[in-house]
């Protein structure tokens, strides 16, 4: 699979529709729960990291409601560091442990790394084939020409 990266220009700001969407998540959950309540410096750094925990917690990828299924990935595991769920008695801790436990954090990173290709740009791959099926134009429809010219002069009219 052939994966075409497409950058937005910095001077065009139309061009990133999916960042804005974010923005106005985080903005929607500011004005929702702090309305016009003043706070602390340190109150709204609280409150913007448990926004960004939210946000960063959606899904990329299709929920399942069976049990069995791996959990979907989130931008959050991208971020974050992968954590363990126990505590491990530091006395106990020596250089073959650390080796072994070393070696199974990056199985899991690589693991993480093949689940994103496989299951998310997968899911885009297939969205832009079904997307790319062009419907047919009869007389007197209006259509958007996808130019590349930047000048309305250079636009072509159906």
């Amino acid at each position: 699979m052939k994966i075409q990266w497409l950058f937005n220009p910095p001077s065009a700001l139309w061009y990133g529709g999916f960042w804005k969407s974010i923005i106005r998540c985080v903005k929607e959950l500011l004005r929702k729960c702090l309305g016009r309540v003043y706070v602390t410096y340190e109150e709204m750094l609280s409150f913007l990291s448990d926004s960004e925990a939210t946000i960063n917690g959606r899904p990329l990828t299709y929920l399942s409601d069976d049990p069995n299924e791996l959990e979907p990935l989130t931008p959050a595991h991208f971020i974050q560091d992968l954590k363990e769920r126990k505590n491990t008695d530091l006395d106990l801790i020596d250089f073959q442990y650390l080796l072994k436990r070393l070696r199974y954090l990056h199985a899991l990173r690589l693991n993480l790394r093949k689940r994103f290709y496989k299951e998310y740009l997968g899911e885009l791959a297939k969205s832009r084939k079904s997307a790319s099926k062009r419907k047919v134009i009869f007389p007197g429809e209006s259509v958007l020409d996808e130019s590349k010219s930047p000048n309305r002069i250079n636009w072509l009219f159906a």
